[in-house]
């Protein structure tokens, strides 16, 4: 893999889906926050160092949400 792609990993750590750096793309796959530990999320923290205060925010979001919601759905995308 290339430095900078956008991509969505699992639980388990398995990349399920994957974007180049050349095409745009979006990318959308199922997730099961049940048996998320937060572990990719809580190693990407330390990488790279000056968006360690966004990556903590989005965790707490998100856990936040899991928990209250049962579930995490992102907005719907902004009128342009």
């Amino acid at each position: 893999m290339v430095g900078g792609d956008s991509k969505i990993v699992a639980p388990d750590g398995r990349v399920l889906r994957l974007a180049d750096n050349e095409h745009e793309a979006v990318l959308v796959a199922d997730l099961d926050l049940s048996v998320a530990t937060r572990k990719y999320a809580l190693d990407s923290l330390e990488h790279p160092r000056f968006l360690t205060p966004h990556w903590r925010r989005l965790v707490r979001e998100i856990a936040l949400r899991a928990k209250t919601e049962g579930r995490f759905e992102l907005p719907p995308p902004a009128e342009e």
